[in-house]
């Protein structure tokens, strides 16, 4: 048992001195830093850059050193013009160069840059403390008078000094001016041309295809009730224009049905247009809300009305014009 204490006493010395040994290698490491700084001139005037470099010297293994962060000033007076990278000069020492200024007449002292080790905060190096000396700039004493102020110097109106700028000018418009032009015509040729060959479809055919694309799509399922309700009967109201010429799109329902009154429709197919222009009104402006049946009941009136005052003959006879042209 004695043993085995000896041994534990020995080994405690032992880790003891190890860790006392490292710490003392450690700051005998830390004690061979040197931070060093140099300015290229004590004295200078109001303004002039000094030129500072910060040198820091340091053993091979030695941990990581915090190098100090500069913003716009030193103290209150020093003030930063811009600083370089950190260059190394080698494997132990780095560089940085600040270019510095005074903007105050009299003497300032620059103090110590502290270096702190990363690991450590307790343990720091500083540079060297420097004395600068700024003069103001010396002011001429041989005239002391006060002058006027001289006049606004005039300089005399010549076109010709002009003349290359407005002859430039003027070729660059009229070079823009025929640009546009020239695409003006032709995008208007091209949408003639599109037209000419694009056949017009019957108004019932575009009426019947827009009604079949808005059942299938049943916006209204999402939500959008309003909008369901307005694309039937603006659907409506483009087939009205095509088929009896009434400008519906820009009438309310009651002008649209006063001008459809002398129009050969048949009274039921009329009510059925009443439904859909009139219920359409009250979702849209008065905030109704239908039921579901609704939805499906409007949608049928319009497929009803087109089908039912549809002209046939229309589509018979422009396709037989397309085909015999005479």
């Amino acid at each position: 048992m004695l043993r085995m204490y000896n041994i534990f006493k020995n080994f405690s010395s032992l880790k003891g001195a190890i860790f006392f040994t490292s710490f003392l290698i450690c700051n005998l490491s830390f004690s061979q830093v040197t931070a060093n700084a140099e300015i290229n001139r004590n004295e200078i005037r109001i303004g002039e850059p000094i030129e500072l470099q910060l040198t820091l010297q340091f053993p091979d293994k030695i941990q990581k050193i915090k190098w100090p962060i500069f913003k716009d000033t030193i103290t209150q007076k020093i003030e930063i013009i811009d600083a370089s990278k950190i260059d190394t000069l080698s494997n132990n020492t780095l560089r940085q160069t600040l270019h510095i200024s005074v903007y105050d007449s009299g003497q300032f002292v620059l103090p110590s840059i502290k270096f702190v080790d990363a690991n450590d905060t307790t343990k720091f190096v500083q540079t060297n403390t420097l004395l600068i000396t700024v003069h103001t700039v010396p002011t001429d004493t041989s005239e002391l008078s006060i002058k006027d102020i001289k006049p606004i110097f005039e300089e005399p109106f010549d076109i010709k000094w002009y003349m290359p700028l407005i002859i430039k000018s003027l070729i660059a418009l009229l070079i823009l001016g025929i640009i546009i032009y020239l695409i003006y015509r032709y995008l208007n040729k091209k949408k003639k041309t599109d037209q000419q060959l694009k056949p017009k479809l019957p108004p019932h055919i575009v009426a019947l295809e827009k009604l079949q694309k808005i059942k299938q799509d049943e916006i209204w399922k999402e939500g959008k009730i309003k909008e369901y309700y307005s694309a039937v009967a603006d659907t409506i109201r483009e087939y009205i224009e095509g088929r009896y010429q009434v400008p519906a799109l820009e009438q309310t329902s009651f002008e649209t049905l006063q001008s459809l009154r002398f129009k050969a429709i048949a009274p039921e197919t009329r009510e059925k247009l009443k439904y859909l222009l009139e219920l359409a009104d009250l979702v849209k402006f008065a905030k109704f809300l239908p039921i579901e049946n609704d939805h499906y009941q409007i949608l049928q009136s319009a497929l009803d009305f087109v089908n039912e005052t549809k002209l046939e003959s229309t589509h018979i006879n422009e396709s037989v014009s397309t085909t015999n042209p005479s």
